[in-house]
Parts: structure tokens; sequence; C-alpha cells
């Protein structure tokens, strides 16, 4: 899951599995699917939470969209796509 945060440059915030954490870096990319616009947007890893959330087990990944966000705006939700390199661990 992830939120917009921003509306200048746009940014979002990804909560992944703690076990991705020695997976994503920064400058890494990954694209975010939006229902209520229909597109797919490519974002880049900026920053990486350091601390593991204790119930859920997550870690939060800031992004920067790289390329074109007409139609985004503040609180949308959405889905993070990430290589399978991450999700899968290769």
């Amino acid at each position: 899951m992830l939120e917009i945060v921003a509306q200048a440059r746009r940014k979002a915030i990804v909560h992944v599995p703690s076990s991705w954490a020695a997976r994503i870096k920064p400058g890494q990319t990954f694209t975010i699917r939006m229902p209520d616009t229909g597109r797919s947007y490519p974002v880049r890893v900026t920053r990486l939470n350091a601390r593991v959330d204790g119930v859920s087990q997550s870690i939060e990944v800031e992004g920067q969209f790289t390329g074109q966000t007409k139609g985004l705006l503040p609180g949308m939700i959405g889905q993070a796509v990430f290589p399978e390199s991450v999700t899968q661990g290769e």
C-alpha cells in the first residue's frame, strides 16, 4: 500500500515487508498502479526508514515519481509493484 504525500515534487510512501529491507536500495525503481487514474507510474526509491514496525513487521520506503504524474492527488492510494528480485529474494 502507498500514499501520495506531496503535491509539488510528488513522492510516495510505501510499506513493504521487513524481509525486503536488504534487497531495496535508494535509486532502485518500481511502479505504482493507481486504480483512480487507471495508469501506472514509475517511482525511484529515495529513502528507507531503518525502523521496523513491530506490529505489521514492515518498513517504510519513500519514493519520488520520475515520470508524468498528471491526475495524481495527495492521499490517493495504489499498489506498488517491485521487481521480482525484491519480492522473490533473488
